[in-house]
Formats: C-alpha cells, sequence, structure tokens
C-alpha cells in the first residue's frame, strides 16, 4: 500500500476538527451544503478545512450518505454542492439541466478495493471471481483456493456510489465487454449479503468475521482502515497477474478498477435565490482544482485530476 500518503493521527484530528469549525460558529445558516460519497468523505473534509486555512471565510456544512443521495439532495435543494463516485445518469441529467446549467468536474481519480479479513490467506480475486462470490454462485473461501471458510458477504446501500460501480463493473462483468455483459447483466447481489451504511459499518464488519469480503474507496482502506481490512489484488481475467490498488498503479492504468470522483453544482440557476450559493461553490471548486487543492487531493490518498480534469456544462459527463 501506499504508505508516503498515510495521515497521522496528529494531523488527521486537527483536519477534521478544522472542517468542523467551518460550519459550527455563530448559528448563521451556511453559505454552502455539500451532500453526497461516503467514500469522498475523508477527502471532501481535508479540503474544505485546507480551503479555510488557505482564508475563506464561506461557512460550510458537509453531509455523506452516498452518491445518490447527495444528487437527490441537489435536485431538490436541499444541498448546493453533491459529491459523487458516479457520473449522473440520464434522468438526473435532464432533472439538473431544468434547473439551469450545471457543472459536473472531475476532482480526483480513487479505484474501488476488494477487501477482506485480516486473518484472510487470500491475497487476490479475479474478476469473475468477484461476480461469482458477490451474486453467491460461491458460497466458500475453499471453492476459490482459499480456507475451508464460510463467505460472509458485505455491501454498502443502494446510496453509494460505490454500489452502483460495483454491481455494473463488477458484478455484471462490463469490463469483460458487450458479450459478456449481455450474458451476465441480469446477475443481482446476493440477497443474504449484510448492508451497511457506510465504509466505517464496513470495515467493522470485515475485521469482526474471519470469512467477510466487501468493497470500498482505496482511500479508505489505504488510509482510514488499513489496520482492519486486508485490501486484495485484483485481476481482469485468470490469465492475468493481479495487481495491487495503489495509486501507481491507477496512475498507469494496470489496475483495472479505478473510477472518477465528481464535484456537480448548479453554475447558473434559472432560481436566483441560489446565484449565492453557486458562486460559494465556484470558489471552492477553484480551490479544489488549483495546485494547492490537489496537494490535498493526494495526502487524502486519491490520485490527483492533473490535466484530465473534466468540465461540462449542462450535461452530465
Amino acid at each position: 500500500m501506499i504508505a508516503q500518503f498515510k495521515l497521522s493521527r496528529t494531523i488527521a484530528g486537527y483536519l477534521a476538527l478544522a472542517a468542523g469549525l467551518l460550519f459550527s460558529a455563530c448559528g448563521n445558516d451556511p453559505d454552502l451544503v455539500i451532500s453526497g460519497s461516503e467514500t469522498m468523505h475523508p477527502m471532501t473534509e481535508q479540503l474544505v478545512a485546507a480551503f479555510r486555512t488557505a482564508g475563506s471565510t464561506d461557512r460550510i456544512e458537509m453531509h455523506f450518505r452516498g452518491s445518490n443521495a447527495g444528487l437527490r439532495d441537489l435536485l431538490s435543494g436541499k444541498s448546493d454542492v453533491a459529491v459523487s463516485s458516479r457520473s449522473l445518469d440520464d434522468q438526473e441529467r435532464v432533472e439538473l439541466s431544468k434547473l439551469g446549467e450545471f457543472r459536473a468536474e472531475v476532482i480526483a481519480y480513487d479505484c474501488l478495493v476488494l477487501a477482506v479479513n485480516t486473518a484472510n490467506p487470500i491475497k487476490s480475486l479475479s474478476l469473475r471471481e468477484a461476480s461469482d462470490i458477490f451474486s453467491g454462485r460461491v458460497r466458500n473461501w475453499r471453492e476459490i483456493g482459499g480456507p475451508d471458510l464460510p463467505l460472509q458477504l458485505v455491501i454498502r446501500d443502494e446510496n453509494s456510489g460505490s454500489t452502483v460501480y460495483f454491481r455494473e463493473h463488477v458484478l455484471r462483468m462490463a469490463d469483460l465487454g458487450a458479450d459478456v455483459f449481455a450474458r451476465e447483466g441480469n446477475r443481482e447481489l446476493d440477497p443474504s449479503a449484510q448492508v451497511v451504511a457506510d465504509n466505517t459499518q464496513m470495515a467493522e464488519f470485515i475485521e469482526k468475521n474471519p470469512g467477510a469480503v466487501g468493497y470500498m474507496g482505496m482511500a479508505s482502506a489505504d488510509l482510514t482502515f488499513i489496520r482492519r481490512v486486508k485490501p486484495l489484488d485484483y485481476a481482469l481475467t485468470p490469465r492475468e497477474r493481479p495487481v495491487a490498488p495503489t495509486i501507481a498503479n491507477v496512475l498507469n492504468r494496470t489496475y483495472r478498477l479505478s473510477r472518477p470522483l465528481f464535484f456537480v453544482y448548479l453554475s447558473k440557476p434559472n432560481n436566483t435565490a441560489r446565484d449565492d450559493q453557486s458562486e460559494a461553490a465556484a470558489r471552492l471548486l477553484t480551490f479544489i482544482t488549483s495546485a494547492e487543492g490537489q496537494r490535498v487531493v493526494q495526502r487524502a490518498g486519491q490520485l490527483r485530476a492533473l490535466a484530465a480534469q473534466l468540465e461540462v456544462r449542462g450535461q452530465s459527463p
């Protein structure tokens, strides 16, 4: 894993405290409300704390209940920014367009990590093995060369962008091509799987259950829960050499479960009452995409957007 990106407890505590101070003072309404991805939670808190340190006086409130919840909050007016670990779907694009011009910008890249109990000797999984596990076709680790131990699946709830991504790219094997996806596109997650609301609950379940297997963003697996879960190497096919989920391997494209992370807001809302919030969102986005902001992204364990930043006005990426 990537030791150089691991935050000390002191630094992490300071950043969390600084983030909390942004929206706790004075009892005033916040200038900006952010809602969305649990995967992006640590990174977003660190970015907001650094934004304040850089001189911002914007009062920012944050909620992390999953990408789907964040996008619903943005559409309903409950939040001003959605942070999402998946791209917008067609219906969300249409609904946002009704509210005005919007921006959906890639601010970082992450990879999805398959994680097991630290005592499990399994070191890697292929895509089909993972699909067979999470669809319930494999029930014991011995069926794929592991110990004689029943599998215990843990998944995120339907608000999670990680679940949306996992269902398409792993469970239904879209990454193996259109023909495979056409055959396997009806696979569903095993209904016996334990459903959890966030990565903390997932890590707790995996830590307590020797046969457990789940999935989470690389930053959560690498930085937050590195002593509690064991990230697995991953191969697209059994013939490939399994690759570790590291930033270097996401950069060189050898780790296949990588994905962009999005910052979505109304840049020109039809309702002028939201203009101030749009301006606050634009200020935060300018900081995030600056060299200083992107250094914070990297310290948080995500891959910087670098030159691949994607800005879309009036349509989803």
